[in-house]
């Protein structure tokens, strides 16, 4: 009797932490003020930067959403010295105190401006590395500059 209770408590142990209850996974999501002009003569430019704050490398995935809901999978594009190596929906390892970005346009011939994303989360996949991560949101008439609103993420902290 002894061991067939034994056997219950490591399998219902077992269960426990393979049920994703006990998971590694980090994820804060975060709204994106995206609307805004955008059309054949306004552009609406999103840029992201996360950093690992730790000495040790660690696995990052950001996810951004449209405003229906649906993910955007797209590579980010590099521009006028804004970098962009993140492709959405996919992990990175991040090394040690590494930074990452993504950046991206939409409206007059860059993404469609129905793909415009308002919301998104950044996931960290291990127990490894602390992340902080911010962003901006910004428009533009042709080439003049109109507005510009700041992506706050995790209040500003790293998580």
């Amino acid at each position: 009797m002894k061991i067939k209770k034994h056997f219950i408590k490591l399998l219902l142990l077992s269960a426990f932490f393979s049920s994703g209850i006990y998971a590694n996974d980090r994820t804060v999501e975060f709204s994106v003020p995206g609307n805004q002009y955008c059309d054949a003569n306004h552009v609406t430019e999103l840029s992201l930067v996360i950093s690992n704050l730790s000495d040790v490398e660690t696995t990052i995935k950001l996810d951004l959403y449209t405003i229906n809901g649906a993910p955007l999978v797209h590579g980010g594009t590099a521009n006028n010295g804004m970098e962009s190596e993140l492709t959405t929906g996919q992990k990175l390892v991040l090394n040690g105190r590494a930074t990452t970005t993504y950046h991206i346009p939409f409206g007059k011939g860059n993404v469609a401006c129905s793909s415009r994303v308002y919301h998104g989360k950044i996931t960290v996949s291990s127990l490894n590395g602390r992340v902080i991560a911010s962003g901006f949101i910004s428009g533009r008439n042709k080439e003049l500059f109109r507005s510009s609103a700041p992506i706050i993420i995790n209040g500003g902290n790293a998580f």
